[in-house]
């Protein structure tokens, strides 16, 4: 039975995530934010389709919960990115700086990451057949090559979740 009855397991672990997601976004950007001398509005997570993150010019955050299913050098990479629009609401190069001080790593390979497979993280919660009945969370990712269940082999998807310890676009492992 697994703490309860299994034909609500699956929305069960999907609002667990998506909790954790909210707790580890929001201390990370807060953390972020405090040493960078800036504040922030509210920080939520949700399930966009084509972006990872965003920052408003009031200072709101928002970010994809699917970002708790990421290696946390690519969640880190994504909350630094966000936060440093706080100051820089652009792309330029003084905004790319800021990013790697504040991860205080390149970018790149989360960049990379997410370029390689980010999208597959959009299959985790979905019915690989559509339809929502068993609340979405297949055991297996319903991604052709990527089972929920293997390992993190060649840089791969994670099999276990992020330790409670980071406007990207939706796209890898470091090279």
């Amino acid at each position: 039975q697994a703490g309860g009855p299994h034909d609500t397991l699956a929305p069960r672990i999907l609002r667990w995530l998506k909790s954790e997601a909210q707790t580890l976004l929001d201390s990370e950007s807060r953390e972020l934010a405090d040493r960078l001398g800036v504040t922030l509005g509210r920080i939520g997570v949700g399930d966009p389709v084509s972006r990872w993150g965003s920052c408003s010019a009031s200072g709101d955050l928002r970010f994809s919960w699917r970002l708790i299913l990421a290696p946390d050098f690519v969640r880190r990479a994504t909350v630094a990115h966000e936060v440093a629009h706080r100051i820089h609401m652009n792309h330029g190069p003084q905004f790319h700086a800021l990013v790697a001080t504040l991860l205080g790593a390149d970018p790149g390979p989360a960049r990379r990451w997410l370029r390689t497979h980010g999208a597959r993280l959009h299959w985790f919660g979905r019915s690989p057949c559509g339809s929502s009945s068993d609340g979405g969370l297949p055991l297996s990712s319903g991604a052709p090559g990527l089972d929920a269940r293997s390992s993190a082999d060649a840089g791969g998807l994670p099999t276990g979740l992020p330790s409670s310890s980071t406007k990207t676009p939706v796209s890898g492992p470091p090279k």
